[in-house]
């Protein structure tokens, strides 16, 4: 397995800080927000602690795949963020596969029937191709990349809970699951990290947008909100948690509600979470 270049590794190390923050591990970048004191685990009781989203990486056949699959490997990403949730919930006896895997196209999902999520690396080029990268780097892992694929492997995993648990939301199930994957991102408390975590999946989206609209616009068949919506919903729920004022710029008249709106979604989440948190308030988000 080849060396990871050094962008890489700086991505592997804020998943290791965000997976760290209820340990303390990472006291020095990230102070805990609302009631993380009271949900102390020590780096091995983490490290320990078994995942109810285990992950397998497949060697892909195709070349230029190689090292989406070598990076993420190294790096754990995203079996991390199913270590992370298995650490912030009790969820038993519980296993919901997750695989990386050549796949033939971009994809990501969760499959009900089968209760597995499947990323497919194509997605990762597509994930990278669609924040400007050059050919050249389409097919490398860096700190976007990193940050996007742990977004779309807690979205995937909120469908998996939102299944799995028999959680109710009134809300379409594919915006609720964005709004789980930012929240968490957000959870600890660190500006830079949360902002680094919630920028590369809203510029994703943000240009998705623009080639949906340009080849005619949101597929009427598709049940995630447009885009540009979904890219304006992460931006909001950074805003609400972190005033900018470029972000402000950037929402217009939506930052005034965007810090009602994000602590009603967390208010939302964790409520459905309350039974299975084994954070002590219940405030799992």
């Amino acid at each position: 397995m080849r060396s990871i270049p050094q962008r890489s590794k700086v991505g592997a190390t804020h998943l290791l800080c965000l997976a760290a923050v209820w340990s303390g591990g990472c006291a020095a970048r990230a102070q805990p927000s609302h009631d993380q004191e009271s949900h102390r685990m020590s780096k091995q009781e983490i490290a320990e602690t078994s995942s109810a989203f285990p992950t397998t990486w497949i060697a892909p056949e195709q070349a230029q795949l190689r090292d989406f699959h070598a990076s993420t490997q190294a790096m754990g990403n995203p079996g991390k963020m199913g270590q992370l949730i298995s650490v912030l919930l009790r969820l038993g006896e519980l296993q919901v596969p997750v695989t990386l895997r050549q796949c033939g196209g971009p994809d990501a999902y969760y499959d009900k029937k089968a209760k597995s999520i499947t990323i497919c690396y194509e997605y990762l080029a597509e994930v990278n191709r669609l924040l400007g990268k050059p050919l050249a780097k389409q097919f490398q892992v860096d700190d976007d990349t990193s940050a996007a694929l742990a977004f779309t492997a807690l979205h995937e995993i909120a469908h998996a809970l939102i299944h799995t648990l028999g959680l109710r939301f009134q809300s379409n199930e594919e915006d609720v699951a964005d709004r789980f994957a930012i929240l968490l991102l957000l959870r600890s408390g660190d500006k830079d990290l949360a902002s680094k975590f919630v920028q590369s999946p809203a510029a994703f989206f943000r240009q998705h947008g623009q080639e949906m609209r340009a080849a005619g616009g949101h597929r009427v068949n598709d049940t995630h909100s447009s885009s540009a919506k979904r890219a304006q919903d992460a931006l909001c729920l950074l805003y609400g948690r972190f005033p900018d004022a470029a972000l402000a710029s950037t929402l217009g008249t939506r930052a005034a509600t965007c810090a009602q709106w994000g602590e009603a979604a967390r208010r939302e989440w964790n409520e459905q979470l309350r039974g299975y948190s084994r954070v002590q308030s219940g405030e799992t988000l």
